[in-house]
């Protein structure tokens, strides 16, 4: 909320829970807003942007209201649990002729785009390997803090879908698109739960480049996230987060004809904190609409962020290379279904 409060091209106008007692407590964040109780009163209250900020498997229903009655939405990430409401919410924007985006803030990190120009000044050549770490932990008051976390159902998987996935989403915009993946993954220290907690993954980019993902939330203290993408003329780059609420730094730059500036190390020790890379990415998409062009988080690849999460999770269940693109939702664990853990 604050982000959006910080706009000068916008107004909060209203809020929403099923819950009215939830709604009723945002206003005290926001004055003079109307208190909704479901997507069509939100309508009615006349908001031209609405963000949704439900459980995963629930985005698509908030959205497709809101976007079959021409309201401009941002969801939060993912951009929902299955490709097929992915397809349902894309169909409804582009027939109401309205914006769809996804929040995935981290490609406003200063050294999320220095990377991106790098690769599209095509300084670092032909993209050869690439990886992607994230190490972080999440204890039990964490899962019971909202009875959605830790299902498949209600969010629709573990570290790979909530967590790991901005890291998987940046590595994907930087790296491109992916041919196919083979995975492992388990659930080592969160019986309590039924997704799983730590994946491995190598994958095959459409340039012909490999790549590696590991995402687990078993280490404690929680380490840094990075990734790291190198080029066929001994180009590196890195990009380090040293913990979950900050900036992301360039912890590795050597590129050909752009030597390194002492100062970009030092943007991941800054505590701008994620609020001002919220606001960032809802200044974009308020541009896109204000401009009539595409944000810079389209929800086609919002969706193909979706569809890699997607294959991975098919590639650790069948024990099978997967191939992208994916024809359908691949079969995936329902509640109860607690993965064993690597085989």
């Amino acid at each position: 909320m604050a982000a959006y409060q910080n706009l000068p091209n916008a107004r909060m106008v209203a809020v929403c829970d099923m819950e009215r007692a939830k709604a009723e407590a945002l206003t005290e964040r926001a004055a003079n807003v109307s208190v909704c109780t479901d997507v069509d009163q939100l309508c009615a209250a006349g908001v031209d942007v609405a963000s949704v900020c439900t459980p995963h498997p629930e985005h698509w229903r908030a959205a497709q209201v809101a976007l079959e009655r021409g309201v401009h939405v941002i969801v939060e990430k993912p951009i929902a649990a299955s490709l097929a409401d992915a397809d349902r919410m894309i169909a409804a924007a582009r027939a109401s002729g309205v914006k769809l985006s996804v929040i995935f803030q981290r490609r406003f990190w200063p050294a999320v785009r220095r990377a991106r120009e790098a690769l599209d000044q095509g300084n670092l050549g032909r993209l050869i390997l690439g990886d992607c770490s994230v190490k972080w932990r999440r204890d039990q008051a964490y899962y019971e803090s909202a009875p959605w976390r830790g299902t498949w159902d209600r969010e629709g998987g573990g570290v790979l879908m909530n967590q790991a996935v901005h890291a998987l989403d940046t590595f994907r915009w930087l790296m491109g698109p992916v041919d196919s993946v083979y995975a492992r993954a388990a659930n080592f220290t969160h019986a309590y739960v039924d997704v799983e907690d730590t994946v491995v993954a190598t994958m095959q980019f459409s340039s012909g480049a490999l790549g590696t993902l590991i995402a687990t939330l078993c280490v404690d203290p929680p380490v840094v996230s990075q990734i790291h993408i190198h080029g066929d003329n001994g180009s590196s780059v890195g990009i380090r987060e040293t913990g979950e609420t900050g900036d992301g730094g360039t912890s590795l730059w050597n590129v050909p004809g752009s030597p390194m500036q002492a100062d970009w190390q030092l943007e991941g020790q800054m505590e701008t904190g994620m609020p001002m890379f919220h606001q960032m990415q809802l200044a974009d998409f308020l541009g896109a609409i204000e401009e009539d062009r595409d944000p810079l988080v389209t929800a086609a690849s919002g969706r193909a962020s979706l569809e890699l999460i997607l294959a991975i999770y098919a590639s650790w269940h069948t024990g099978e290379q997967i191939q992208l693109p994916l024809p359908a939702d691949p079969p995936l664990p329902h509640a109860g279904d607690r993965p064993a853990g690597l085989g």
